[in-house]
């Protein structure tokens, strides 16, 4: 890690099989996802990012509400990837 990046400036949202939102291990409501990028990018506005880790067998309109939440949040830096085991 860079010297002038912040720490916790990356937040990891995971979606479990069955649509579930994770953040930090805890479940979140997709207006309480939306709330907690939101304040990541008030506390970090030029380096707030999002890493989206979606299970393979999720619908991919889960990912999509992930996605709409990050740019809701005025997140724009964000990335998706697919994983198999639980979050």
């Amino acid at each position: 890690m860079k010297s002038t990046e912040r720490i916790g400036s990356t937040k990891r949202v995971n979606i479990d099989a069955e649509g579930q939102y994770y953040v930090r291990g805890k479940i979140l409501s997709l207006e309480q996802l939306v709330s907690v990028l939101q304040l990541a990018h008030v506390n970090n506005p030029t380096r707030a990012s999002v890493i989206i880790r979606a299970d393979r067998r999720c619908r991919w309109q889960y990912v999509v509400a992930s996605i709409n939440a990050c740019l809701k949040a005025n997140i724009r830096n964000y990335r998706v990837t697919a994983r198999e085991d639980e979050p």
